[in-house]
C-alpha cells in the first residue's frame, strides 16, 4: 500500500455505504466522509450515498437499489462516443436497466 499513500483518485466517483458498516463508525471516518474530508482525497467524488439499515454489504442487502445506484451513476457519465472523457469501451443504454447492466458487466 505504501506506493499509494497520498494518490488521488482521478476517476468519477460515488461512494455507497451502509449506515450500519463497522468501518462507518471508524473513529472520525463519517465525518471524513461527510464533512468534505473525502473529497480531499478523491477530487472526482461526484455522490455519497448513506443507506440506512444497512451494513458492509450493500449490494447483497439492497441488491436492486445498489444497482439502480450504479446504473443512474453511468448514466449520468454519459457514456457514449460523443463524449470526449469516454474511453474505447464506451457503451450506450437502451433503458433496458437489467440487459444494460448484465451488458456492462461483460465489458
Amino acid at each position: 500500500m505504501a506506493p499509494w499513500i497520498g494518490v488521488k483518485i482521478q476517476v468519477p466517483v460515488k461512494f455507497i455505504i451502509g449506515d450500519q458498516d463497522i468501518n462507518y463508525h471508524l473513529p472520525g471516518l463519517k465525518e471524513h466522509i461527510l464533512n468534505g474530508g473525502f473529497k480531499k482525497d478523491v477530487p472526482r467524488l461526484e455522490e455519497v450515498v448513506v443507506m440506512g439499515g444497512v451494513a458492509h454489504f450493500p449490494n447483497q442487502a439492497r441488491p436492486e437499489e445498489v444497482s439502480e445506484h450504479i446504473f443512474d451513476f453511468f448514466k449520468k457519465l454519459q457514456f457514449s462516443t460523443n463524449n470526449p472523457k469516454a474511453n474505447s469501451t464506451t457503451t450506450s443504454f437502451d433503458g433496458n436497466r437489467v440487459s444494460d447492466l448484465a451488458h456492462l458487466h461483460a465489458l
